[in-house]
């Protein structure tokens, strides 16, 4: 049996449409996977929350919250922290 892993996404926090919509496609297809990937995490402020250690564990989001990702143009990392 393989082992169920977890992701990281490095989205950047930055406002742009495509990004945000990026990162809802990361974390539907993550949690429809399950059965290969446990959680993912994204970098608070993109790359820099992963080289600072400051991560979100987006496992946590509703399914709503991150389907709203789609039709909103504010860094996704953003969003989930608010």
């Amino acid at each position: 049996m393989a082992r169920i892993k977890n992701a990281f996404t490095p989205n950047p926090a930055v406002s742009l449409p495509s990004s945000t919509q990026s990162a809802c496609g990361v974390l539907e297809t993550a949690r429809a996977h399950r059965d290969k990937i446990r959680k993912v995490f994204a970098g608070r402020n993109g790359i820099i929350g992963a080289l600072s250690e400051d991560l979100i564990d987006t496992s946590k989001e509703s399914a709503s919250a991150i389907a709203a990702l789609k039709n909103h143009t504010v860094g996704c990392v953003r969003i989930m922290s608010l």
